[in-house]
C-alpha cells in the first residue's frame, strides 16, 4: 500500500504548480496545500461583478476591504487601521494602515479606495452591486452618468477616506464588508485591460495563481498581506458530481468539503478519522402567501402555520440539518431579542382557524420553482394541507415562469428562501416587508403595513444600538401578528475536515471566510 501511494504521488507531481507543491529542486522545502471542492466554476473573480457564492468565497480571500467581519460577526478594521462614525451616522472617516501593499507589491492608497468604489458605481461598469454604495452623497447622479463628481467620497490625503451619506444608514459598515467594496489597484486595472474577472489582483491574505476552467483554481499566500502569518496554498477542485467528491474525500484527495445533508450523519459514523464542524447559515426558508387576495386572510395563514409540521420537514427533507425558525431573521443576528413563540403544529387548531377563513371553499394554487429540494418541501406541505380538506393544486414551474406567476398573482401559496448579503437583521426585513419593495424587489407576499414601513425606515437610520433593538423587537412582533410569512428554518451546513487540517472554522456567510487561521498540521508533500 505504501508503495502504491508513492506511485500515485509521483504521477500527480506535475498537477500542482511549483508555488503550491513539491518544487523541481529537492533542495527547496515542500509548501503545504489544502484541497477544497467547488461544485462549479465561478462566474467571475471580479469583486465588482460577483453575485454567486463560489465567486464570493474566492474573492473574500483574494481581496480586502476597509472593514470585515470576525468570527463573532463583529465588524473589525481590515485595510483600515481605524474608523470613526460622525454626524449621527451621516459621515464615516477611515484611516488606512501604514505600508499597505497589493499582491504585486505596489502600495495601496486612499486613491485606490476611491477608484474602486467609483468603479462599482460607474454606469459603464454595469455592476449588479452598485446599490451597495447608492446611499453615498451624489451617487444617484453619478450612476446615471449625469456627473463625474461624487461629493460624498473624498480622500484629503493618501491615508484617509471620508464617506458622506445622503442620510444615516445603520448597516453601512455591514454593506462594505461585501466583495463589491473590495479595494482594487487602479494601476493594475488599467494595465490589464480592465480584466479583473480572470486575472484578479487584490490585497487579501491570498493571491490568484491559476485558473484551469472545470478543473481547479489555485490561490497562494500573499507575501505582501499586512498580517504576516504562515499560510498554505489553497487548491479548489471543480467536482460537480457528489459521488466523486465523496470518494475523493474518503481517499484524502480533498481536505475540506461541505457534506450532502442527507448523508451527514452517515459520514459522521462511518469516518471517525475525519473532523466535523457545523454552522447555522444566514438564510431563512419560508412559506409565503399572495396577500393581495381577500381570501388569503389571517385565519387562513394561521391555519397553514398550524398544519405544517416543520420538524417533520427538517428531518425528512433537510436530513436534520436545519434549525427551526421563529422569525424571518436568523437567531444569531438577534441574540439580545426574545421573539414571540412561533405558532405550534396542531391539526385541531388548524381546523378551527380554517373554519373562520374565506379560503376554506376556494381552489388554491400552490406554486413551486423547479428546484428538487423545494419541490420535495412543497409536496409534503401540500399533503399536510390536503389533510385539512383544502382543495390545493401544486404547480411546478421553471424559475423565470415561477417569478412571473408570482407577480401576476397566479398562485396563493409558495415556498421560497431568503439569503443574506450582509449580516444585519435589516437585510432580512427591509427588502422583504417594505411595501415599496413589492414583487421582484423582495416583498414577494405583497405585504403592506404603514406602521411597519415607518419602523423599517427607522431601523435603517437609527444608529443607537439600544433604540435599534427596540425597533427590531417591535418589527418582529408585528410580523408575528400579521403572519405574511411562515418562517420554516435556517439551514445548517456541516463540513468534513481532514485531521491534518487545523484552524478551519465554517462561517454563516460565504464572504466572511478569509482563511486567516487555517493551516496544515504536517509537512508531507501535497502533490495530489
Amino acid at each position: 500500500m505504501k508503495k502504491f501511494i508513492k506511485i500515485i504521488c509521483i504521477s500527480l507531481f506535475f498537477l500542482i504548480p511549483s508555488g503550491c507543491g513539491k518544487h523541481a529542486s529537492s533542495e527547496k522545502k515542500t509548501e503545504a496545500a489544502i484541497f477544497f471542492r467547488l461544485t462549479e466554476n465561478p462566474v467571475t473573480l471580479d469583486p465588482c461583478q460577483v453575485v454567486d457564492v463560489t465567486g464570493g468565497e474566492l474573492c473574500a480571500k483574494i481581496f480586502s476591504g476597509l472593514v470585515r467581519y470576525d468570527e463573532n460577526l463583529e465588524i473589525v478594521p481590515d485595510l483600515a487601521r481605524e474608523y470613526e462614525i460622525q454626524d449621527e451616522g451621516r459621515r464615516y472617516l477611515f484611516v488606512l494602515r501604514d505600508h499597505l501593499q497589493f499582491a504585486d507589491g505596489t502600495p495601496i492608497t486612499a486613491s485606490d479606495v476611491i477608484f474602486s468604489w467609483k468603479r462599482v458605481l460607474h454606469p459603464k461598469t454595469l455592476s449588479p452591486r452598485n446599490w451597495v454604495f447608492a446611499m453615498i452623497k451624489g451617487a444617484s447622479a453619478f450612476m446615471k452618468g449625469e456627473t463625474e463628481e461624487l461629493p460624498g467620497l473624498i480622500s484629503p490625503d493618501e491615508h484617509t477616506v471620508i464617506v458622506e451619506l445622503e442620510k444615516p444608514f445603520a448597516p453601512f459598515l455591514s454593506l462594505i464588508t461585501m466583495p463589491a467594496a473590495s479595494v482594487v489597484s487602479r494601476t493594475y486595472y488599467h494595465m490589464n485591460n480592465h480584466d479583473m474577472a480572470h486575472k484578479p489582483l487584490g490585497s487579501g491574505p491570498y493571491c490568484f495563481e491559476k485558473w484551469d476552467p472545470d478543473i481547479r483554481i489555485i490561490l497562494k499566500p500573499n507575501p505582501f498581506y499586512f498580517l504576516q502569518t504562515k499560510r498554505p496554498c489553497l487548491v479548489y477542485k471543480v467536482i460537480p458530481e457528489e459521488a466523486s467528491a465523496l470518494a475523493m474525500l474518503s481517499t484524502g484527495e480533498l481536505d475540506i468539503m461541505k457534506l450532502p445533508r442527507q448523508q451527514t450523519e452517515i459520514w459522521k459514523k462511518k469516518f471517525s478519522s475525519l473532523c466535523f464542524a457545523s454552522v447555522e447559515e444566514l438564510n431563512t426558508y419560508y412559506i409565503g402567501f399572495d396577500m393581495r387576495k381577500p381570501w388569503i386572510d389571517l385565519p387562513f395563514r394561521k391555519a397553514v402555520a398550524s398544519a405544517v409540521n416543520i420538524q417533520e420537514l427538517i428531518e425528512s427533507i433537510m436530513g436534520g440539518q436545519a434549525v427551526p425558525a421563529s422569525t424571518p431573521v436568523p437567531s444569531v443576528l438577534i441574540k439580545n431579542i426574545t421573539p414571540s413563540p412561533a405558532i405550534s403544529y396542531s391539526n385541531n387548531n388548524a381546523r378551527e382557524f380554517l373554519i373562520q377563513s374565506q379560503a376554506k371553499e376556494k381552489k388554491l394554487i400552490f406554486l413551486a420553482p423547479s428546484v428538487k429540494e423545494t419541490v420535495s418541501i412543497s409536496t409534503i406541505i401540500l399533503d399536510q394541507l390536503k389533510r385539512l380538506g383544502l382543495d390545493v393544486e401544486l404547480k411546478v414551474l421553471d424559475w423565470s415562469s415561477f417569478k412571473e406567476a408570482l407577480s401576476k398573482g397566479e398562485g396563493d401559496i409558495f415556498v421560497l428562501s431568503w439569503w443574506a448579503d450582509y449580516a444585519d437583521p435589516e437585510n432580512f426585513l427591509f427588502p422583504t416587508f417594505y411595501s415599496a419593495n413589492k414583487g421582484p424587489a423582495g416583498n414577494r407576499v405583497y405585504y403592506k403595513n404603514t406602521k411597519m414601513d415607518e419602523a423599517l425606515l427607522e431601523l435603517q437610520t437609527q444608529t443607537n444600538p439600544v433604540n435599534r433593538r427596540q425597533i427590531l423587537s417591535m418589527i418582529l412582533n408585528q410580523i408575528h401578528h400579521d403572519l405574511p410569512w411562515i418562517p420554516l428554518w435556517h439551514r445548517v451546513s456541516t463540513y468534513a475536515i481532514s485531521s491534518r487540517i487545523k484552524g478551519f472554522t465554517p462561517f454563516p456567510l460565504y464572504s466572511m471566510d478569509k482563511g486567516l487561521n487555517i493551516y496544515v498540521n504536517d509537512t508531507r508533500s501535497d502533490s495530489r
